[in-house]
């Protein structure tokens, strides 16, 4: 949010001095960079560390849940998914969850200082540590807890909507929880889809996946000509290939188990456009329309689960034309997507770049 003389503060903070009373710049700082690192890190490298990865628009009534943030190739030439809702409870729920989120987060004053919104007492990046995660915990899983009991299933209802978050660096585990039930429950003859900008699994999704799912898995990812890292200078130049390289390991990992044909890896790759879409679709046994889907901000890597804050919807739903809205969304990327396996294996990885992955893959 600060980084470089054009950043998300430099351009928000005209809008917060001219609208004082009715605009609110909040920034959020992991607990996980502090003291020596948070000194020793350079700017650009830092937010490996942890950053705020959640996509939730909100106006008046309408949610927007997404994993895309508000850049210009968003509305151009990224691939992305977008679920809007509109619903006053629904809404209500995310306006206060986010402002828990902003309550331990850095405020921005409109003389270009940041300090702490009041009621919160805690630096994230000084101080004692276990306070600062143990309170901004506590704030979030209340929040969810008192809407458990607030907002009452319609029984007559068709369509029910689940809001999670996964929150590793305060702890909060919703979205892999539940990700991990769909995979290891999920029977025979069901299946999942899986999309991801950024293939990084974690060992435990991958090893579910491998050994201890029944359901038949198609997993999408991008190709390294549609990932937005193609071409970059320096070492981020390299971060297609390391996710090639995450990828092959998986598709070793399938093929030892013998699996290849229940699990399917494959790449996004469309002409001019780069690729960043994520979540997963659940189809019933036999069926071709997707009873449940997760949209929102996680790749289901490392990242996601042990270091991002991440806002997630489950949305399941008996709604037939909702089923048919689901399917074609995510037909629509998978037309994009062809089988993988064979060019990964064969895909040149730098030296260098394994050695990076192997190092850290855990931040990425």
């Amino acid at each position: 949010g600060t980084r470089g003389k054009k950043n998300s503060k430099s351009i928000l903070l005209p809008l917060l001095q001219k609208h004082s009373t009715s605009v609110n710049l909040s920034l959020y700082h992991t607990p996980l960079l502090r003291g020596l690192t948070r000194r020793l890190i350079p700017p650009r490298w830092n937010e490996l560390m942890g950053l705020q990865h959640m996509k939730i628009y909100l106006i008046d009534d309408t949610v927007i849940m997404s994993g895309a943030n508000l850049s210009k190739n968003y509305f151009t030439n990224r691939q992305d998914r977008y679920v809007m809702i509109q619903d006053e409870a629904l809404a209500n729920f995310y306006d206060g969850f986010i402002s828990k989120v902003q309550q331990f987060s850095l405020k921005v004053n409109a003389d270009d200082t940041m300090g702490l919104h009041k009621d919160w007492k805690y630096y994230p990046y000084k101080g004692d540590r276990s306070s600062f995660v143990n309170t901004a915990r506590m704030n979030v899983l209340q929040h969810f807890e008192q809407a458990m009991y607030t907002f009452n299933t319609e029984e007559e209802a068709d369509t029910w909507v689940f809001p999670l978050t996964e929150m590793g660096q305060l702890g909060i585990h919703h979205d892999s929880i539940v990700t991990h039930r769909l995979l290891s429950s999920a029977p025979q003859k069901s299946q999942l889809k899986f999309a991801t900008g950024y293939f990084n699994l974690t060992k435990d999704y991958a090893h579910t996946i491998v050994n201890n799912c029944k359901a038949h898995c198609s997993l999408l990812m991008a190709h390294p000509n549609a990932n937005g890292f193609q071409g970059a200078k320096g070492p981020a130049g390299g971060i297609p290939a390391a996710y090639s390289l995450l990828a092959n390991k998986f598709c070793s990992q399938v093929k030892e188990a013998d699996q290849q044909a229940r699990v399917d890896v494959l790449e996004y790759q469309k002409t001019g456009w780069s690729y960043h879409a994520k979540g997963l679709w659940y189809y019933f046994p036999d069926s071709s329309l997707p009873v449940l889907t997760l949209v929102g901000s996680s790749n289901f890597g490392e990242r996601s689960v042990n270091r991002d804050l991440e806002a997630q919807m489950c949305i399941v739903t008996l709604n037939k034309d909702l089923q048919g809205r689901l399917e074609d969304e995510c037909q629509h990327l998978f037309d994009n997507g062809s089988k993988a396996e064979a060019r990964l294996e064969e895909r040149r990885v730098p030296r260098w770049v394994k050695m990076v992955v192997g190092l850290f893959r855990h931040y990425f």
